[in-house]
């Protein structure tokens, strides 16, 4: 799900529009390269940064879910009997309502951090539009026909030498 749709996505529509906006069609072709350049690499990198980020906030809720449940909490025991109810009295039906519990907060920490990765993403959206906002005409890249390398500077002698 959040995976597949990382915050470069609101922001990268808005970016080629106005790239391709303040273009003329003798620059596309230096303009395409860079489209494939961001597209490329801002996907990656920001599914590798949403993937760590979700590994740890989904660690981080479960650590604090799991904070006041111990072996000795009344709370855990009331519903391990709860659920004991429904899986018997063997020594197994007690393993499977301890894990019961154990995925009811896997899936609470899991509802928690993809919560925190929406409010991130949400946060690099916008950041992204104030971006795109802020953007210029691109200048002339290598690829464009009329790029030309400005000549180095002459030295200072030689252009007294001249005189």
């Amino acid at each position: 799900m959040m995976r597949r749709s990382p915050p470069p996505g609101p922001i990268w529509p808005p970016t080629v529009v106005y790239l391709i906006a303040n273009s003329d069609p003798k620059r596309s072709t230096a303009v395409s390269p860079y489209i494939q350049v961001i597209r490329l690499g801002s996907v990656e990198l920001a599914q590798s940064l949403l993937n760590t980020w979700l590994r740890q906030r989904e660690q981080y809720h479960s650590n604090i879910l799991t904070g006041p449940i111990s072996g000795s909490s009344d709370s855990l025991h009331t519903a391990l009997a709860k659920l004991g109810t429904l899986f018997g009295t063997s020594q197994r039906a007690e393993l499977e309502a301890l894990s019961t519990v154990a995925t009811a907060v896997h899936a609470q920490a899991s509802v928690l951090a993809y919560a925190d990765l929406f409010i991130l993403s949400f946060c690099f959206a916008i950041a992204g539009i104030a971006l795109v906002a802020g953007l210029g005409a691109m200048p002339f890249g290598p690829l464009h026909p009329d790029f030309r390398r400005r000549p180095p500077a002459a030295p200072p002698q030689a252009v007294q030498a001249a005189r």
